[in-house]
């Protein structure tokens, strides 16, 4: 045995100390991955969401272009959760600029609930303004927010009848757009 040396009791105790450790610093760090893969899924889905909010907005604007002197007359009014029954399918049959306001309504609320659901939508003159808003709000899905979280979703949701004509609903986010028919 002359070529073999020992290693002393407390040098093994300190390698296994060092291995839990390591082991510890790395859950911690796969936790943190998985958090912020969360957060980043959030993220992503809310932009989604926003996409297809603007893409609504975007829509019935411009049917709201093609039938101005409807949008003009305040005949695409609509308010938050309400939704419009057309007395006629204009896809069928002439219409009229109210009953074509109608349908566009109908269309495209059925349209952004198919896409969003529990989403609403509104229609609203801006005061003191040719422009139209068109807001669309959906839930805002968090659970439990820090309170950064719900500093941010209070300033995202922020939106105010004195600049746009449209208040979102409580607990909803919203995205609100201006059309000039």
């Amino acid at each position: 045995m002359q070529g073999m040396t020992t290693r002393p009791a407390h040098q093994s105790g300190f390698s296994m100390i060092e291995a839990m450790v390591a082991a510890l610093v790395l859950a911690i760090g796969l936790l943190g991955l998985g958090h912020l893969l969360a957060r980043q899924l959030v993220e992503l889905r809310q932009g989604n969401t926003r996409a297809i909010a603007l893409q609504h907005i975007d829509a019935l604007g411009e049917n709201m272009r093609l039938n101005a002197s409807a949008a003009r007359a305040g005949l695409y009014t609509l308010a938050w959760n309400a939704s419009r029954r057309p007395s006629i399918d204009c896809q069928i049959a002439a219409c009229g600029p109210g009953q074509l306001a109608d349908h566009d309504l109908d269309l495209w609320v059925r349209s952004l609930r198919a896409a969003l659901p529990l989403a609403q939508g509104m229609v609203t003159s801006v005061p003191a303004s040719p422009q139209i808003a068109i807001g669309v709000a959906w839930p805002t899905n968090e659970r439990a927010m820090t309170a950064i979280d719900a500093a941010l979703q209070a300033a995202l949701t922020d939106v105010t009848a004195a600049t746009t004509g449209i208040d979102c609903p409580a607990g909803f986010l919203c995205h609100v757009g201006h059309v000039l028919p």
